[in-house]
């Protein structure tokens, strides 16, 4: 089971239904509003048990929900590694927009992954990424990550350790 299961298992099994503000609460996740510059829309960090996720001002509400999603990843992460290294201990340069392109660190990837799936859950009835934004009220961005991510679960995965029976 990858990473992206056990996470989903988790926040599936503890909090069915919640939304990403819920969870965090429930978690003790502090948000905090941060300039961080601008490469960043957010960060993690869990320094001394106190977990918070910093999210850049001025950001839309649906920015603020795919960036909290995308960092909520990073919170269970921490919690199921054997050996945690705080995520704000590693830098990596990002793309000037959440949800696209290039990443140093898979882990990225994975909580991209992660925030789609959590915030579109439910693409059976869509047939582009036009549909999955209007139902979801979504990015495009992340729209197209989960309607690439559903192409790859029924013809059959790829790398990202999703997996669903064909049929």
């Amino acid at each position: 089971m990858g990473a992206i299961e056990r996470v989903f298992e988790i926040v599936i099994k503890k909090y069915p239904g919640y939304t990403v503000d819920r969870i965090c609460e429930a978690e003790g996740i502090a948000i905090r509003n941060d300039e961080m510059g601008e490469d960043y829309f957010g960060l993690y960090t869990n320094l001394y048990g106190k977990a918070i996720i910093n999210v850049r001002p001025g950001l839309t509400p649906q920015e603020v929900a795919e960036v909290k999603s995308h960092e909520l990843y990073h919170h269970f992460c921490l919690q199921l590694s054997e050996k945690p290294v705080g995520h704000n201990l590693s830098t990596e340069r990002r793309c000037p927009t959440p949800f696209l392109g290039f990443y140093q660190r898979k882990e990225e990837r994975e909580a991209d992954l992660f925030a789609a799936f959590f915030l579109c859950p439910d693409v059976s009835d869509c047939e582009t990424y036009h549909d999955i934004m209007r139902k979801y009220n979504r990015s495009k961005p992340v729209a197209k990550l989960r309607m690439v991510a559903e192409q790859m679960i029924i013809y059959g995965g790829g790398e990202n350790g999703l997996h669903k029976e064909k049929g």
